[in-house]
């Protein structure tokens, strides 16, 4: 249960008198467990909507989801403390994204290709830059909250995770 309702593309609003159930499975509760606990202040609320962004792989911020159910991913954050640190240690991942309550704030990869709609930065309704490292995000766009590294996963690649 958490404070407040989201919407269709999973943005987050604030209201004292409603909360949202959430199934354990899903991105909000799993942001949840992650440490992101939106009800512990305003930026603990900014990085659980970045993780729910993150998550989902939804580059755009639009609630579309370029991911599928079971892919790893390696989470860190700039939080101070930081609620998640980085792992490091799979060798076949590569730094991705850098997330804001947003979406991405810049792509270095795609978790998936060969999804049944492909993806295109150029179909979000903001620019989508690319950036190399979680330190260029950093220079280039002030204070994303969390980073990600993930591996190259092509559909048919790879047997899917539950």
């Amino acid at each position: 249960m958490l404070p407040g309702t989201y919407d269709a593309q999973n943005k987050a609003r604030a209201d004292a008198a409603r909360v949202t159930f959430a199934c354990t499975r899903g991105v909000l509760a799993k942001c949840y467990r992650w440490g992101y606990r939106p009800w512990l202040g305003e930026r603990l609320a900014g990085a659980h909507q970045a993780c729910v962004r993150m998550a989902m792989a939804d580059y755009c911020g639009d609630g579309r989801s370029w991911t599928r159910d079971g892919t790893l991913i390696d989470k860190w954050d700039t939080l101070v403390p930081p609620v998640q640190r980085r792992d490091g240690t799979d060798r076949d991942m590569f730094f991705e994204a850098a997330w804001t309550p947003a979406g991405a704030a810049c792509l270095a990869h795609r978790r998936w290709t060969g999804l049944p709609e492909e993806f295109y930065p150029q179909r979000c309704a903001r620019p989508l830059p690319s950036c190399a490292s979680a330190q260029e995000a950093r220079r280039r766009f002030g204070d994303p909250l969390l980073f990600n590294d993930s591996r190259h996963n092509r559909l048919g690649d790879h047997q899917q995770r539950d």
